[in-house]
């Protein structure tokens, strides 16, 4: 929070607290949402014992639909940190942050090829067709872009 606090300096002076304050609250509420919205589900568990969810609708999520929105949910702020580390490189145009960058998202580019056959090996064995089956992996990543905004 520091270098956020640092750079609204200019900008808010006294204030300059303000803008990571409002972005750090933001981020616990949409944590908080997510975790009072998508239900939860041990892998024990049958679906029918998925948790913060109403009875009435446990039935209608599957366990792949739950992975789906678990990857998801995962996904989105590493699309944040790719996010962080490209503006940290127009404050400091330096190789270096330049390498660390390109680095991080090739990264986290490279570590979604698993997410998404994680995601797809369980559409396949539910018997959709190994072309859904590999559009749905590769969706589960479509979040990360909106991170870097």
């Amino acid at each position: 929070m520091a270098p956020s606090i640092e750079y609204a300096q200019s900008s808010y002076g006294k204030l300059s607290w303000l803008p990571a304050a409002i972005g750090f609250l933001v981020g616990g509420f949409f944590l908080r949402l997510i975790d009072a919205v998508v239900p939860h589900l041990h892998l024990s568990k049958d679906i029918s014992e998925a948790e913060s969810v109403p009875e009435h609708s446990r039935k209608k999520l599957s366990k792949t639909a739950l992975l789906f929105l678990a990857i998801i949910i995962h996904n989105f702020p590493e699309g944040l940190a790719v996010g962080v580390a490209f503006g940290a490189l127009s404050a400091n145009p330096s190789p270096e942050a330049f390498v660390g960058a390109i680095g991080l998202a090739l990264g986290i580019g490279l570590q979604n090829v698993p997410e998404g056959a994680a995601l797809s090996i369980p559409i396949r064995t539910d018997g959709k067709s190994r072309l859904k089956a590999f559009y749905w992996g590769s969706m589960s990543a479509i979040v990360e872009p909106s991170g870097l905004f």
